[in-house]
């Protein structure tokens, strides 16, 4: 095959200076190649430059298809379409890209192709995978990978693997995307493909981040980011740093992330690189939306808003069909530049041999003796005036037609024109209608905006109120118990004792009201300060200190925990967590169950490694008409309970503050089950 298919990514794994010393060996091939040679030299810049300067690469690309046109070399032709659409899907323009895969697609189709058709194939795929379009790139995946099975390359079957890998991650199916990943991931570490391998490591951790495994996900990351920096692929380099900041923003780490975020848009910026600019600005959002800078983080939703915007132009659509239209109308106007030379010979020989009878008659009046001769070469002359004549009248027909034709084009041309213009005044109508929805969605936005800063006015100034309150009643308080305890060792009525203690017992309870209001407004305003945990101590400790004032009778005590369960989580927040949900366990426990009394406190991890605590008692139970409300403030479940309805409010308010759920599992009569969950 004439047209030489040099794979897009096969440039990746070559050195810089090794890649240097080629691109100078095909520009110096290029000053003196002509024909189909110059054209295959043009594709060939244009693939080495698709990753260090993709417009450059298209620069190459254009003259390709400017020159294979010009010689109709069919195969120069598609495959400088190919390249074009391989860098603007590098680019993230997939719209664009689709138009030049597919009418590369249509320009020849023969059996030698299989491995070059299975490259387009694949990358059409891709593309409609990042337009949502999820049947068709469904379609065009496995048809590239047949077609790469049967040519037997593994590099290509890898490739598509991993996209096919993609498209079920967006359909939701990360199970059967992780195992296309790892088929892929093998394949690249047989084959020895760093940057391939470093394709598949970005996406296993995508899907670690979508589980929620952060710190999995980071490692992968960093991982592949190590691969890239080494092939110098900074387009690539650019996407996972971008995924790298949005780890690090998980974890809390901003200052990391930031700076992560900063170096991809450097990058996307120096290559044109608009989806990863409109990601990166989102994630950073996101950033400042965590830390509470709303400011910024409307800023940079709007930047991400706008490049988004560009890259879903709607009139790129109709470049296919005028694509098409190009390459029909540059080969009809090919065949008639044939025909018009080939008319001006034929007239430039009827004119010589018109001259040819001149002389022969003007030689026929001067030379007699030569008459015979004159006569049978003018006769000869004559019937070659004849065949010329005829084949004159046959180029007049064809000139005819080929006129009836370019009548025709020009009003195909006619129609397409009355077509454009109506598509722009439908565009203008769009673009105008998007404007003012676009004000709609300013003004509603910042109106939403408005009110999140009012709410968040009004929340710090209740937390506020309840701290100060606290602390006002507090000392009061310190000192009527300090008083009843006085009065009850100087007083000597019976009576007065009496009334001194249920005096001090009443206070006291309003000081332990008091405690979990503050406890309710620290765990508001603190920050969330997460470090490895023992959660058998903790657990040790909580009962150690509770079952005391709970035992009126034996209580049986069950614990379990999964044995090598590591995790890191606030151990304040988990303390209170804990010393809520087991002092009512406890405290129903001994005190109503009709039977033989127990707790059982049971830690295991789900199948996507998140933390769950069950707590189960047997004391009096949880009717169908509370369960609803138990975790509300100030809410008694029982009236038997001697508490103040804060004890389960406070557990679900320091849950949430680690991102995790309580929730009530159990609530048949005389036992109940809560069970935590919380992520690592």
């Amino acid at each position: 095959m004439r047209c030489l298919l040099v794979l897009p990514f096969l440039l990746l794994a070559v050195c810089s200076a090794r890649a240097g010393g080629e691109a100078d060996s095909l520009e110096i091939g290029l000053k003196t190649a002509t024909g189909p040679q110059r054209v295959d030299l043009l594709n060939r810049l244009s693939s080495f430059y698709q990753w260090l300067e993709p417009d450059r690469s298209l620069r190459y690309a254009d003259q390709a298809f400017e020159a294979a046109t010009r010689i109709r070399y069919r195969e120069g032709v598609k495959y400088a379409l190919r390249r074009r659409g391989d860098v603007y899907a590098m680019q993230g323009n997939h719209t664009k890209a689709l138009a030049y895969l597919l009418n590369s697609l249509k320009v020849g189709d023969k059996p030698e192709d299989d491995l070059s058709k299975a490259h387009v194939l694949s990358s059409i795929g891709h593309s409609y995978t990042n337009l949502n379009e999820y049947r068709l790139a469904t379609d065009y995946l496995q048809r590239g990978l047949d077609l790469f099975r049967k040519a037997a390359n593994p590099r290509g079957i890898g490739i598509s693997y991993r996209r096919l890998g993609n498209l079920q991650q967006l359909l939701g199916d990360q199970e059967k995307a992780l195992q296309y990943y790892r088929q892929s991931l093998k394949i690249m570490r047989e084959i020895n493909d760093p940057p391939g391998l470093a394709f598949v490591l970005d996406d296993i951790g995508s899907v670690e981040r979508e589980r929620g495994n952060y710190s999995r996900a980071l490692a992968r990351y960093q991982e592949s980011l190590a691969l890239k920096e080494r092939t110098g692929n900074k387009i690539e380099i650019a996407i996972t740093l971008a995924n790298v900041g949005e780890i690090r923003t998980q974890l809390t780490d901003y200052a990391n992330a930031l700076r992560a975020y900063q170096r991809a848009l450097e990058i996307a910026g120096e290559f044109s690189l608009l989806d990863v600019t409109a990601s990166t600005y989102l994630r950073i959002s996101e950033l400042y939306r965590k830390k509470g800078d709303s400011g910024k983080a409307y800023e940079n939703l709007l930047l991400h808003t706008q490049i988004k915007d560009d890259l879903f132009d709607k009139e790129k659509l109709k470049q296919l069909a005028q694509m098409q239209s190009n390459l029909e109308s540059l080969t009809q106007q090919n065949e008639i530049k044939v025909l018009r030379e080939k008319q001006k010979l034929q007239e430039s020989t009827l004119r010589q041999n018109q001259s040819e009878i001149a002389f022969w008659t003007a030689c026929f009046g001067l030379v007699s003796l030569l008459i015979v001769v004159v006569v049978i070469g003018y006769r000869i002359i004559r019937g070659d005036n004849r065949l010329l004549q005829d084949q004159n009248k046959e180029i007049k027909q064809q000139k005819e037609e080929i006129e009836t034709r370019n009548a025709e084009i020009g009003d195909n041309n006619q129609k397409l024109e009355s077509a454009r213009l109506l598509i722009e005044e439908q565009n203008l109508a769009l673009r105008q209608a998007n404007n003012e929805l676009e004000a709609k969605v300013d003004e509603r936005t910042r109106q939403l905006t408005q009110a999140y800063v009012d709410l968040l006015t009004v929340n710090q100034d209740l937390d506020t109120l309840i701290y100060r309150a606290s602390h006002d009643i507090k000392g009061p308080l310190a000192t009527l118990i300090g008083l009843c305890n006085v009065a009850q060792l100087e007083v000597q009525g019976e009576a007065s004792i009496s009334y001194f203690s249920k005096v001090e017992t009443t206070a006291r309870n309003m000081d332990r009201i008091l405690m979990r209001l503050l406890s309710i407004s620290d765990i508001r305003l603190g920050h969330v300060v997460k470090r490895k945990v023992d959660l058998e101590q903790i657990i040790h400790h909580t009962l150690q200190s509770l079952i005391p004032k709970s035992e009126r009778k034996q209580t049986l005590v069950y614990v379990r925990i999964q044995p090598d369960l590591e995790f890191n989580s606030d151990e304040d927040l988990l303390r209170i967590i804990l010393q809520n949900l087991l002092e009512n366990a406890l405290y129903y426990s001994a005190n109503f169950s009709r039977q033989d009394s127990y707790v059982q406190v049971n830690v295991t991890e789900d199948e996507v490694r998140n933390i769950l605590i069950h707590i189960k008692d047997n004391g009096v139970g949880i009717n169908d008409n509370t369960a609803e409300r138990v975790f509300d403030m100030f809410f008694r479940g029982n009236e038997v309970s001697n508490g103040a309805g804060l004890g389960l409010y406070i557990a679900k308010i320091a849950t949430e503050k680690l991102n995790g759920t309580i929730t009530l599992k159990n609530k048949a009569r005389g036992e109940t089950l809560f069970e935590v969950k919380l992520p690592r």
